[in-house]
């Protein structure tokens, strides 16, 4: 499952989890890799592409050769052995060279991906990632990678905006549906009170 959501400038982007700081069972906080961090956003990228998302890119918030940061977003291609692909857009590239290239791993039953930072578009790519920082309500520090999964999707764009403040779609294997926190409670509430027996009943 994976929900998405309207951003300030009304856009629709998937819930990510972008955040890189982490504690350990040890209790010690410490911070993941930028690249971790990226295949982390990917990963729900391509589960909501599983899911039936097929409209949607990736984008990060890269700083070139050390210029000022700037959003750069990505076609993201899911080949039959499972590697991915990341293109930019709008590149005129033909020869594959600007493709960003992420692996797929089958280890101990586990699978995971592992991004190929050997050839320069993985390198650069790498090299070129940004993270801003945050204050939760207790006043901890947090980093995230800056990145973010856009979906493209016009029709769910407008049953987002029509349902109004709060609305949130849920994307599943059944499809696609949106709702408010309000009308999830509502129905929550409703299925408790069909569940408990009435007093005579009891009796």
């Amino acid at each position: 499952m994976a929900i998405a959501k309207l951003d300030a400038n009304q856009n629709v982007v998937l819930n990510s989890n972008s955040q890189m700081d982490y504690v350990t069972k040890a209790d010690e906080k410490k911070l993941m890799a930028a690249k971790t961090a990226a295949i982390n956003v990917l990963e729900e990228a391509i589960q909501a592409k599983s899911l039936g998302i097929e409209k949607l890119n990736v984008s990060f918030k890269q700083s070139i050769d050390g210029a000022e940061p700037k959003w750069q977003s990505y076609w993201l291609n899911v080949q039959k052995n499972g590697n991915v692909s990341l293109k930019p857009l709008n590149s005129e590239i033909q020869d594959g060279s600007d493709l960003i290239y992420f692996n797929k791993v089958e280890k101990d039953g586990k699978s995971f991906y592992m991004l190929n930072d050997q050839n320069a578009a993985g390198k650069n790519f790498v090299g070129s990632l940004t993270t801003s920082n945050w204050q939760d309500k207790e006043g901890n520090e947090h980093t995230n990678l800056a990145a973010r999964v856009n979906i493209l999707d016009k029709d769910l764009k407008q049953a987002l905006i029509d349902k109004g403040e709060g609305a949130y779609a849920v994307i599943s294997k059944e499809g696609v549906s949106v709702t408010t926190k309000q009308e999830q409670n509502a129905a929550k509430a409703t299925t408790q009170n069909k569940e408990q027996p009435s007093k005579d009943n009891e009796r």
